[in-house]
């Protein structure tokens, strides 16, 4: 089951717990009501109307706060807290290392439209890149912002790029090691690939 399936079971306001154990670890699981009045979600202020709005604005920060909030409920309950809380942590830590990978594919695709003359490929890089940055705008939530190094993932890209050009006998030009996007506008939909091309050239 995909985290953005295991994520619909929550949007009215409570974790499905016991749904969540079954489909992320079929050998695991806790006989807990999916709807248990005691485990709603809550914001980090604590104040009910917000609760939802934190689960929609930043998937990334309900996951480690609702965590976090089940541990505080050790010994407390018949819950087997420590795994939930784990369960829980883990879907945030799934979008976030989804993000982290589809930038990672969207630099390395850039790089080769930048460093490769040949032009067959072209159209598939192309609709790579798109592809690519969609899928971290779906994945991508605001607390993730200090847990993403686009310097890392965009050196990391840069050696991935060179060993699948190499094959081709392709040598560059390479740019440099410094990523020159700023994650707001990899996130926002404010970055073309043509624009992002024509910065790549100025380099």
């Amino acid at each position: 089951m995909r985290v953005s399936d295991t994520r619909a079971l929550c949007r009215d306001g409570f974790v499905s717990w016991w749904c969540i154990c079954v489909y992320r670890r079929s050998a695991f699981r806790v006989d807990v009501p999916c709807r248990p009045a005691t485990l709603q979600v809550s914001s980090p202020a604590g104040e009910p109307g917000m609760r939802s709005d934190l689960y929609e604005r930043d998937f990334y920060t309900w996951t480690q706060d609702q965590a976090a909030r089940l541990r505080g409920l050790a010994g407390r309950n018949d819950l087997d807290v420590a795994h939930l809380a784990d369960e829980v942590a883990d879907l945030g830590k799934s979008e976030l290392n989804k993000t982290r990978q589809h930038l990672l594919q969207a630099f390395v695709h850039l790089i080769k439209l930048l460093a490769s003359p040949d032009d067959q490929p072209r159209g598939h890089w192309l609709a790579e890149v798109r592809n690519q940055l969609r899928q971290a705008r779906d994945a991508y939530s605001p607390g993730m912002r200090q847990h993403i190094d686009l310097d890392r993932l965009w050196q990391a890209a840069l050696s991935d790029a060179r060993d699948q050009l190499a094959d081709y006998g392709d040598a560059g030009p390479f740019p440099d090691e410094t990523c020159p996007f700023a994650l707001a506008e990899l996130v926002d939909g404010g970055l073309t690939v043509d624009s992002a091309l024509e910065r790549l050239r100025e380099t």
